[in-house]
């Protein structure tokens, strides 16, 4: 319960309910709210144009000041209950940009819609201190918009004393204020919020549901653990998907043999956020349930079931993934992940499926990159032959990778195909480098001319690498520092499915 009001904020609020139920333009005079720079002023004056997307870029704009933006407070709370549809604004685009994303990204991303009360509701939680106690006051508001907006906006203000009244809100007559409510909890972290959390899941509304598991997630608290293996049972497909990220989340073995039953779930994608959450509990109880739905129809499915296998590291795993890539999987990710998986496992069990992945050889790259990186983390000769072979691989990262895995083997068999990649010379130099990185690590003399070979390099770095190299061989010192370049650019794919926060 709010028991102060600033004084300053009192009259002006008084209009809110006004405004609100117009759905339009603030009803407080801009020239009540006192003294204004011309840059604020400008955008502030946008907030009463009768176009809603002019309305809501400006809203956005005043939340991207940093001084003397309180007087602008009120405004941004009057404007919470309009609710009107609009596109994503350019202010929105140009935060994103800001944030040295890729214009590609920009050009191609499905902005989602907005409203002028959402982009109030944004700059009221950028603004910080001075609007935590306005927007508190506007949970009380008439309008469901303004309730909602303001729940959205105490989320990202992160102050303590919204945890409470939010909690209150989670009983709201409105379910889109409810689910915001409970959005905004999970973003707050508080304990305090559990029990209503817990609550919550038992609404008539799915969106609240939802959006209560992943608060419950996000809050991380044992005491949600039994409450959320109950909603797997949930009738709804996205509350059970919701519910299994969250148990993950909390990681409390308690959740594991729900989690196990729910592996037969009839929808793909929260068969797949079990799949994760199995990963993360890393309990091995799980490892027999997991392997049998390696046949999962879905291939995301299978693919989120390899990882999990591999983040348990239990070695029962290992001829059931090795399938994976002998079958093979008719999808690229699935055996990459696969691969990856045998290679956590460090089983010897798994190496003829790695090194089929890179003889026959597999279609997908990725695969056969690593397929390599896995027999070198195995580091057993079995994988010998096959990593020599994949020095001639018509990818550079597989040929790479493959020199890396030689270099932990650690094998005199591997000398020959190594030097050629010096000597022929190999057209990539960081496959050039590897491979003198892998022949130090070998200490064998017979290395020694195709290091000489990289001494006259055209490369620096490989030039750099052979006289280490050459230092270990001779046993002269040690010819400075090793670079060790590990070229794995992806060891762990992780394929996190991760649902979407509601407000988001």
């Amino acid at each position: 319960m709010v028991t102060s009001r600033s004084k300053t904020f009192v009259p002006l609020l008084a209009a809110v309910a006004v405004a609100s139920a117009a759905g339009a333009q603030p009803a407080i005079p801009l020239d009540a709210v006192g003294t204004l720079s011309s840059d604020l002023r400008a955008h502030a004056t946008e907030l009463y144009a009768a176009d809603a997307v002019t309305r809501a870029d400006a809203a956005c704009e005043l939340g991207r000041f940093d001084d003397g933006v309180e007087p602008v407070v009120p405004l941004l709370v009057a404007l919470l209950g309009d609710t009107t549809d609009t596109p994503t604004v350019e202010c929105r685009i140009r935060q994103f940009a800001g944030r040295s994303v890729s214009i590609d990204w920009l050009d191609d991303r499905e902005w989602p819609p907005t409203s002028p009360g959402q982009e109030a509701a944004r700059a009221l939680g950028r603004i910080g201190g001075p609007a935590v106690q306005p927007t508190l006051d506007a949970l009380d508001g008439a309008a469901w918009g303004v309730r909602m907006n303001a729940a959205r906006a105490l989320g990202q203000l992160d102050d303590g004393r919204a945890v409470e009244p939010l909690v209150g809100t989670l009983n709201d007559r409105d379910a889109r204020v409810r689910a915001q409510a409970a959005g905004a909890l999970g973003r707050l972290g508080d304990s305090r919020a559990v029990e209503g959390l817990i609550e919550a899941l038992d609404d008539d509304v799915v969106e609240v549901r939802r959006g209560a598991a992943w608060a419950l997630g996000r809050l991380d608290d044992s005491r949600a653990v039994t409450p959320l293996v109950g909603s797997l049972d949930d009738d709804d497909a996205s509350v059970r998907e919701q519910a299994a990220w969250a148990l993950g989340r909390i990681d409390d073995a308690r959740a594991v043999p729900g989690l196990i039953d729910a592996l037969a779930d009839v929808a793909a994608n929260v068969r797949e956020q079990i799949a994760w959450a199995l990963g993360r509990l890393e309990d091995v109880r799980a490892v027999p349930a997991l392997i049998d739905a390696l046949t999962d129809a879905a291939a995301n499915v299978r693919e989120q079931i390899a990882w999990a296998l591999g983040r348990l590291e239990d070695r029962r795993a290992a001829a059931g993934l090795g399938l994976v890539l002998t079958r093979p999987d008719s999808d690229g990710d699935v055996r990459e992940q696969a691969a990856w998986a045998l290679g956590r496992l460090e089983d010897r069990d798994g190496i003829p499926a790695l090194a089929a992945a890179l003889s026959r050889p597999d279609p997908d790259v990725n695969v056969r990159e690593q397929a390599a990186w896995a027999l070198g983390r195995i580091g057993h000769a079995e994988g010998l032959p096959a990593l020599v072979a994949a020095l001639g691989d018509t990818d550079g990262d597989v040929r790479e990778q493959a020199a890396w895995a030689l270099g932990r083997l650690e094998h005199a068999d591997a000398i020959a195909g190594l030097v050629s990649v010096l000597e022929t010379p190999d057209p990539d130099a960081d496959v050039r480098e590897q491979a003198a990185w892998a022949l130090g690590r070998i200490e064998s003399r017979a290395a020694t001319a195709g290091l000489i070979a990289g001494l006259r390099d055209t490369d620096a770095e490989v030039r750099e690498m052979a006289i280490w190299a050459l230092a270990r061989v001779g046993r002269t010192g040690g010819g400075g520092p090793n670079p060790n370049p590990n070229p794995n650019p992806n060891p762990n794919p992780n394929p996190n499915p991760n649902p979407r926060p509601p407000g988001a």
